[in-house]
């Protein structure tokens, strides 16, 4: 009970400035629900902790974000939310994003590592540091997977 409890003080909780957007944005990315994790897993690579990004309730104009720390322990996977669930929004021309909190702002970015365009396969996310530098992939969108 003790440790629940702790995760759950050690996950940032920030809150979305009102308004996000008094102007919005249309976003010109197509993004898919679901778990972008670090590209470094791939291939030999075995990662012993890493972030997950879980993108959901996608809209014209925004979408949700979950950030989870994994750990790896002796092949054993531990998953704990690190950021609650917030809502980014699209910005500029639409092929960015940001959430606008009290505590942090993320911004989000959506290269074009595996041609795919405009469906966004990678996401790199600056504003929260165990974010930083990394991409976050998604490849299981159907007519996109890669290996």
């Amino acid at each position: 009970m003790k440790k629940k409890k702790k995760d759950k003080e050690q996950a940032v909780e920030d809150e979305n400035k009102a308004p996000q957007n008094k102007d919005k944005v249309v976003g010109k990315v197509k993004l898919s629900d679901g778990i972008y994790f670090d590209d470094r897993r791939f291939g030999d690579n075995v990662l012993k902790s890493y972030c997950e990004v879980e993108i959901s309730n996608i809209t014209d104009t925004s979408f949700d974000f979950t950030v989870y720390e994994v750990n790896v322990p002796e092949g054993e996977e531990n998953k704990k939310v690190i950021f609650l669930t917030n809502t980014a929004v699209f910005t500029d021309d639409g092929m960015k994003a940001a959430f606008y909190g009290k505590k942090y702002t993320l911004d989000f970015t959506f290269p074009n590592k595996h041609n795919a365009e405009p469906i966004v396969t990678d996401i790199e996310i600056s504003g929260f540091e165990p974010l930083e530098g990394r991409t976050y992939v998604n490849n299981g969108i159907p007519g996109h997977e890669f290996g």
